[in-house]
């Protein structure tokens, strides 16, 4: 749900009309209101959408002059990458490694390395030749006799 809330405000952005700030300010405030509560108050987002601004807060510029268009620009832009970034952390924040209901050969050839197969190989080898080499050979029949003594 809350995926399909930061696209819907990704939409909301790039549909602004230029220099629309009551719209503009109410998107700023659903994306601060939403990042504050999926990531929490001291998440960087939060600390990035703190600083969103659609105009400059120490000089007033006339009407029509060239840095409201930029400042506006910014706003939006450092906006829509707030929201990509907070809609990219939710999708790798999803993907966990669940356990598998049931191991089976087809998933240990799809999730277990080369490296996994030839130690698992190594061991059974390993264990093979130790018990050949015990049938073979006496030595355990008389460390046996030795400790029973």
């Amino acid at each position: 749900m809350s995926s399909a809330e930061i696209e819907s405000l990704l939409t909301r952005t790039n549909s602004l009309v230029e220099f629309d700030f009551p719209a503009a300010d109410a998107v700023l405030r659903n994306a601060m209101a939403l990042s504050r509560n999926l990531f929490g108050t001291d998440s960087p987002h939060v600390a990035e959408l703190e600083y969103v601004l659609f105009r400059p807060n120490d000089i007033i510029y006339n009407t029509g002059h060239y840095m409201n268009r930029v400042h506006w620009n910014e706003g939006i832009e450092r906006l829509r990458r707030v929201l990509n970034a907070m809609s990219y952390e939710l999708k790798i924040a999803k993907v966990e490694l669940l356990p598998p209901k049931k191991i089976t050969l087809k998933w240990l050839f799809q999730h277990v390395s080369v490296g996994g197969w030839v130690t698992a190989g190594s061991l059974v080898a390993g264990t093979f030749s130790l018990g050949f080499f015990a049938a073979k050979n006496d030595l355990l029949a008389r460390a046996i006799a030795l400790f029973s003594n």
